[in-house]
């Protein structure tokens, strides 16, 4: 769905929801959650995804180039193995160029390696729920099958500051209401997904 929020840049942003992917997803090395990236090139944007089954994040940095937690950001990744058919809540907070990941409120790793800012050229390119979105994949082509989420998603929020700190956080119990520094929120409750922020991105 396009979008002209979720610009990250060089601020702090969290990425978080619930996952529950099924157990059958085992053979899948790469399980999109969401993206944003050029359709056309695939060259700029960024990813969050399970990478063999972990908790990981792919972006274009200005400084390192292609940070991918296959290849060179190989430590933009968390440790536990997702695919378990159950529910986790998952984030991926940067504070101060710091990137945590964490899994059901406890933090996995942590690295500081990156600093450059978050790629994104276009504020028209689509938001993707569900998939990696690039190289001609996502809406335009129905998806990379290879990529596409096997399971459930819920209550997810993207912000453009670090909602979570230090070792571990309390995981949230209750649906989240939108604050100035929420740049997409979807409670997955109907069939039509409603962006519940001011900037009304609606995705079917």
């Amino acid at each position: 769905t396009s979008n002209t929020g979720v610009l990250f840049g060089s601020g702090d942003f969290t990425l978080e929801c619930w996952i529950k992917v099924n157990s059958g997803a085992s053979g899948r090395s790469r399980i999109g959650i969401a993206s944003r990236r050029e359709r056309n090139q695939g060259s700029y944007g960024w990813f969050w995804n399970l990478y063999n089954g972990k908790i990981g994040l792919g972006y274009y940095d200005s400084s390192a180039g292609w940070l991918d937690n296959s290849g060179t950001g190989t430590d933009l990744v968390g440790t536990s193995d997702l695919r378990d058919n159950a529910w986790h809540h998952v984030a991926i907070v940067r504070a101060s160029n710091v990137f945590s990941f964490y899994v059901d409120g406890t933090r996995e790793s942590t690295t500081s390696s990156y600093s450059g800012t978050l790629r994104e050229d276009d504020s028209a390119w689509d938001f993707v729920i569900g998939d990696n979105a690039s190289n001609l994949e996502g809406t335009q082509s129905g998806g990379n099958t290879s990529t596409t989420f096997w399971g459930y998603i819920d209550e997810m929020r993207i912000s453009t500051t670090a909602r979570y700190s230090g070792a571990s956080y309390t995981v949230p119990t209750s649906e989240f209401t939108p604050d100035s520094n929420t740049e997409f929120l979807c409670h997955f409750n109907e069939n039509t997904f409603s962006d519940s922020t001011s900037l009304s991105t609606n995705a079917t």
